[in-house]
């Protein structure tokens, strides 16, 4: 793995795992009362919600406007990297096309079976969530209260340091890297949820008609 690869690899890491481990607890935390299911595959619901948050999600990547605020987006966060800010955003401007030509194979059940919200085949349809725009709202609210947590930055931390074992004669560059720059990256995520309408972003809110075959994710309470 060559030096360039290994930051992209790091920079990612830490943006993914972040947001990623918050929403497990949010999610957590907004269906504890739902069920006594022990893991996230036993509840139809919270599958089907994932399946329509990621055919609403996927179908906007793959639209050029969407991938450019993205971009820019990444362009940004490198600029929270003083000493990488140069060579991260070149690495966002050769990646960003591979990692978008990536999505396009993917398929919102396939997605949801690989971050375990399903199991391998679903046969149950599940009438749709009346007010997933308010589901959305809560559960970025909850994934902000929980990036506030030490216990929840402690967390991070630690997973993104075992994530550098993996990174071969970069393993202690990354970890000071991680150690180093934490606390930026979770005030960054934390500051980019606040600040953006992230539910509207992916479109679950306000809704505009969307491709044939998709998940219509606006509030139909509203058109009642």
């Amino acid at each position: 793995m060559n030096t360039r690869v290994q930051v992209t690899f790091v920079i990612s890491l830490v943006l993914l795992c972040a947001t990623s481990l918050a929403f497990d607890d949010a999610v957590a935390i907004k269906t504890r009362n739902v069920g006594t299911a022990s893991s996230a595959m036993e509840n139809p619901q919270l599958c089907q919600l994932c399946e329509e948050f990621a055919s609403e999600a996927l179908f906007y990547l793959k639209e050029n406007e969407t991938q450019a605020e993205i971009i820019d987006t990444m362009h940004q966060a490198c600029s929270k990297f003083p000493s990488l800010k140069l060579e991260c955003t070149r690495l966002v401007d050769y990646y960003a096309p591979l990692f978008f030509s990536k999505i396009a194979s993917l398929s919102p059940e396939g997605f949801c079976v690989s971050v375990s919200f399903c199991a391998e085949a679903t046969f149950i349809r599940l009438p749709k969530h009346e007010d997933t725009c308010t589901l959305c709202h809560e559960v970025v609210d909850e994934i902000v209260t929980n990036l506030e947590d030490p216990d929840m930055e402690l967390k991070i931390i630690e997973i993104l340091l075992k994530g550098c074992n993996n990174a071969e004669n970069f393993v202690q560059k990354c970890k000071r890297l991680i150690i180093q720059n934490a606390p930026i990256i979770m005030e960054y995520i934390k500051k980019f949820l606040e600040k953006k309408d992230f539910c509207n972003s992916i479109h679950v809110c306000g809704g505009k008609t969307v491709h044939a075959g998709a998940q219509v994710l606006r509030g139909r309470h509203s058109s009642a």
